[in-house]
């Protein structure tokens, strides 16, 4: 018996994110010591597994997510990165990563992908570096068949 790997998984997802949401500079299959200067940042973390019962039709099992999008905060209402600006790279983002979850389901890994729940933005300073960065989390469930 096979039993499907959440690392697996983790790894499919962030090469298709990384094909999906062009914006994005880095795509972290993992959490990074030091997210730098750069942004659009992706940051994929495991969350945790269900594993149901083994039935006569097989097993159907399930992994959590986060995706964290990090964007660099704006510093002032004019100029070339403006308030309205930063606003729109943390929209871009996410609606790239919707449309890369509206074309992936039943890709050859897994049999569903979706939001496990809304999404939630956070502006702070989230690391070491001190750069004020807008943080969207979201909560992803992915079932595959194994």
């Amino acid at each position: 018996m096979t039993v499907a790997s959440r690392a697996t998984i983790r790894t499919a997802l962030a090469s298709l994110i990384t094909a999906y949401v062009t914006s994005a500079q880095i795509v972290y299959d993992h959490e990074p010591g030091d997210l730098g200067s750069d942004s659009p940042i992706i940051v994929l973390a495991s969350q945790g597994s269900d594993r149901p019962p083994l039935t006569f039709q097989g097993n159907q099992s399930a992994f959590s997510f986060t995706v964290d999008i990090y964007t660099l905060a704006a510093e002032s209402a004019s100029g070339a990165y403006s308030y309205s600006a930063s606003a729109t790279v943390v929209d871009s983002c996410e609606a790239q990563f919707a449309a890369l979850i509206a074309a992936s389901q039943e890709n050859g890994f897994w049999s569903q992908i979706r939001y496990a729940g809304p999404s939630q933005i956070d502006f702070g300073i989230f690391g070491a570096d001190a750069i004020p960065r807008f943080r969207e989390r979201i909560p992803l469930r992915i079932t595959l068949f194994s």
